[in-house]
Order: structure tokens, then C-alpha cells, then sequence
């Protein structure tokens, strides 16, 4: 079981810094934006946007939840 909580925190990772380096790449688009999600919808486009920040969202959700999953192995000892 560790091994599955440990694949789905790495994959969360993955997803949630794939998000950032994919902004941080088009830096230009958005520099200006005071907005979080007019941003998101430059780089991704207006449906885009939305399903990028859910995404991320989801995928945060989903990190905490596998590093809780883990500290509860951790803690019972299997």
C-alpha cells in the first residue's frame, strides 16, 4: 500500500508543477493580468482556464489526501 500512496503523491506533484512550469513558460501572456483566472485563461484559453485551476485544484486535493494516507501508514506501522 505504501507503494500506491506514494505513486499517487508523485503524480499529484507532477500534475500540480506541470501547471506551474506550463505558466511559468508563458510568462508573457499573463504578466500584466491582476486577475488569477483572466491569467489562466490567457495561457490556456477561456474553457481552458477553468479546467486548468480545477485540475489543479483536484490534484492538490488529491496530494494532501495521499500525504495524510501516507502519515496514517506511517503512524500504524503496515
Amino acid at each position: 500500500m505504501h507503494t500506491v500512496t506514494i505513486v499517487v503523491v508523485f503524480a499529484a506533484l507532477t500534475v500540480i508543477l506541470g501547471l506551474i512550469f506550463w505558466m511559468l513558460l508563458h510568462w508573457r501572456r499573463f504578466r500584466y493580468e491582476t486577475d488569477r483566472l483572466t491569467a489562466w485563461q490567457d495561457v490556456f484559453g477561456r474553457r481552458g482556464g477553468k479546467v486548468a485551476l480545477l485540475t489543479g485544484v483536484i490534484a492538490l486535493a488529491v496530494l494532501v489526501g495521499g500525504l495524510l494516507a501516507y502519515q496514517a501508514q506511517l503512524a500504524t506501522g503496515s
